[in-house]
């Protein structure tokens, strides 16, 4: 008897963890501008208070976490107070959103990352920024991530993939990959 309560209470406790929020398969929107096809259901993460960022992840955000920002404006960032370089400056020209991104790794919890294969990508109808990252949570866990970055006009959208090095990252890719061609500014 006790194992059959325990097996209820476990069902009924994985039940209330799943949120009603979570984004099905096909046209997501984030932020101001910003959307993408979702080949398949993502768990929604996002923090409360977030106007322009969602946080979906697969696996849980301790192991995997694809941030998307839409149409961030001058003096706005990934976090919900973005300080120095983790705020968008309007005035800044495009060589800046590498900078960016990275100052937005930074500020979201993780070590300082390194930067490689910066390159030009299409980002909807512009041309924007991909590059890959190096990086690591507080406690040691080594990430791995890539991230799409454009400006449009006066604001700024961003595809973040994180994901733990081991696995995760090579696992989710794809998926990410796909979300990427898919994205559309307004």
């Amino acid at each position: 008897m006790i194992a059959r309560r325990t097996l209820l209470f476990g069902t009924l406790v994985a039940a209330g963890c799943a949120s009603m929020r979570d984004p099905a398969p096909g046209m997501f929107r984030a932020g101001d501008g910003l959307s993408v096809q979702l080949d398949r259901v993502w768990s929604d993460f996002t923090p409360s208070g977030a106007r322009k960022l969602r946080l979906l992840s697969q696996n849980g955000p301790a192991l995997d976490r694809l941030y998307l920002a839409g149409g961030l404006t001058h003096g706005e960032g990934m976090t919900n107070r973005p300080k120095d370089r983790a705020a968008f400056d309007a005035t800044a020209g495009g060589e800046v959103l590498a900078s960016f991104v990275a100052a937005n790794v930074d500020a979201l919890g993780f070590t300082p990352p390194t930067l490689s294969s910066v390159r030009p990508a299409p980002f909807g109808a512009v041309t924007g920024q991909r590059l890959d990252i190096a990086t690591s949570t507080g406690d040691g866990l080594a990430f791995t991530g890539t991230a799409l970055v454009a400006r449009k006009e006066s604001r700024v959208s961003v595809i973040l993939f994180l994901a733990a090095h081991e696995h995760y990252f090579a696992a989710g890719l794809p998926a990410v990959e796909a979300i990427m061609a898919s994205a559309a500014l307004a």
